[in-house]
């Protein structure tokens, strides 16, 4: 069994639960959840990744966290190395705590020299 198939057994046992990736690529990381019963929508800017992961029958949309419509509060957000691609950071980091207010969890990577940036703050 994969390392993430191993996490989410353990400590996500929603089923039916909203689970969102910004940043989400083609949408592997989302197909998993998917496959442990989880509803999945990502967001992208790549219409080709997006186009492959819709071709596997995820809910892909085109577009950033600003233009993301959720359908109701997420389980789970994932934001994962996507801060560092951004023009308006700050109003970005603003943007990920309105949304991860609504949520249970949230998963949040950046880029090490972002981190450090803002263990300094």
């Amino acid at each position: 069994m994969r390392y993430l198939d191993r996490v989410i057994d353990d400590s996500f046992p929603r089923r039916g639960a909203l689970v969102v990736e910004v940043g989400c690529g083609s949408g592997g990381i989302l197909d998993v959840f998917r496959a442990h019963g989880a509803e999945v929508l990502g967001v992208d800017l790549a219409p080709s990744r997006l186009a492959y992961g819709r071709s596997r029958g995820l809910d892909l949309r085109e577009g950033t966290l600003a233009t993301l419509e959720l359908p109701r509060a997420p389980e789970l957000v994932i934001y994962a190395h996507v801060l560092e691609h951004v023009l308006e950071p700050q109003a970005e980091l603003e943007r990920i705590r309105d949304v991860l207010a609504l949520s249970r969890l949230g998963l949040y990577a950046a880029a090490r020299r972002l981190t450090r940036l803002a263990e300094k703050a």
